[in-house]
């Protein structure tokens, strides 16, 4: 597979066909990669894709493989999984302070609830650093850790937006514990 094929976010029936192909194997939902991802790219400090792959096919515990007995099938989902991974780790590298959740930008994609959950596996990682951050700055994980609690649509529409907000705070608190360390 080409770098250059990877470029070029998916359209909403990739998208669509992604989060079908998930679902049938078993994996994170399209959303919670998304989310997940996410938090694996604003850690300061690289996680190899060898790393949080696994995850990403096996939530739990992160150890099984994908399990497809069509090669053709297992390829056409790894393409659009890395193509899908490939464009948050752009869109977040290039617009860290204009990122906007799946869940706000097609909710009838991914869930709000999904999308955290997948943050908060995604802090698995290096979790000293989000450990100093989460003690520092409770704040900032408030709205991610409180929207599967919501209560009424009120309460969820005011928390999933301030989630941005609390990426972008979460990111430039790991960059200053990393830089601390």
């Amino acid at each position: 597979m080409d770098h250059d094929d990877l470029q070029g976010a998916l359209t909403t029936e990739e998208m669509l066909d992604l989060d079908q192909r998930l679902e049938l194997i078993d994996a994170m939902s399209l959303g919670m990669v998304e989310g997940f991802v996410t938090a694996v790219f604003i850690n300061p400090r690289q996680v190899p894709a060898e790393e949080f792959f696994p995850w990403i096919w096996d939530p739990e515990i992160g150890e099984a493989e994908p399990s497809l007995e069509d090669q053709a099938e297992l390829e056409g989902t790894f393409f659009l999984l890395s193509r899908f991974v490939a464009n948050v780790a752009l869109d977040l590298s290039q617009s860290l302070h204009s990122f906007e959740p799946l869940f706000l930008r097609d909710p009838g994609l991914a869930s709000s609830v999904d999308w955290c959950n997948g943050f908060m596996t995604g802090t698995r990682f290096h979790m000293e650093l989000w450990e100093r951050v989460a003690k520092e700055a409770p704040e900032l994980f408030e709205a991610i850790g409180r929207l599967g609690d919501a209560d009424d649509d009120a309460d969820r529409e005011e928390l999933e937006r301030l989630v941005a907000p609390s990426v972008l705070g979460i990111a430039i608190e790991l960059d200053a514990q990393r830089e601390g360390d």
